[in-house]
């Protein structure tokens, strides 16, 4: 049994209304600049069925490629600067290099 779910407003759909069928001049301007608004949903989109979904209790991750191999990073030191008060509070990290940024706005690059 196929049912039907129509999730847009009814103006939307191909068919939906019958702008012949409107006898006051202003419904018909309103219907008319709605359906120019919002646009048309398409009849269909698809040719074939939804892929099915994966159960609830599934990892998303799985959908994701494996991470590439990690590089090995060599740091002398990290300093949260001289003054009291001065942390860290973004440390960003993109091939052999890593950025950190301090309280006081200050971008740090270790290699």
């Amino acid at each position: 049994m196929n049912v039907t779910v129509l999730v847009f407003y009814y103006l939307t759909y191909e068919g939906g209304v019958d702008l012949d069928a409107i006898a006051d001049p202003l419904d018909l301007k309103a219907t008319i600049s709605q359906i120019d608004n919002f646009g048309q949903t398409p009849a269909q989109l698809l040719n074939k069925p939804h892929p099915r979904r994966f159960p609830a209790n599934s990892d998303p991750r799985a959908l994701l490629p494996p991470p590439p191999a990690a590089t090995p990073l060599r740091i002398k030191a990290i300093s949260a600067g001289a003054g009291a008060g001065d942390g860290i509070v973004c440390v960003g990290l993109r091939d052999t290099q890593l950025t950190t940024i301090s309280t006081r706005r200050s971008v740090t690059l270790h290699r």
